[in-house]
């Protein structure tokens, strides 16, 4: 599986089973090794950004449609 496979299989909240070499380069950065850390952020990066974007466009459309429906609400009340 290359990354962009995994970013799909991230992004889509599939079943993702971690390679050999994942479960390697997870242990090696669990102890200590910043080679192997170095190596899973160059490999996820693209996918967590991606994912944290995700979220925040949702809650700001959330933030921006909550504003927007309590403005509109004073305005009337106000202006019968």
């Amino acid at each position: 599986m290359n990354s962009a496979e995994r970013c799909l299989a991230i992004s889509s909240d599939t079943n993702y089973e971690a390679t050999a070499r994942d479960e390697d380069l997870l242990l090696a950065a669990r102890s200590g090794s910043h080679a192997a850390f170095a190596e899973l952020q160059k490999i996820y990066s693209p996918c967590v950004f991606k994912r944290i974007l995700s979220i925040c466009k949702r809650a700001m459309t959330r933030l921006l449609y909550t504003t927007i429906v309590c403005s509109c609400r004073l305005t009337f009340a106000r202006n019968p």
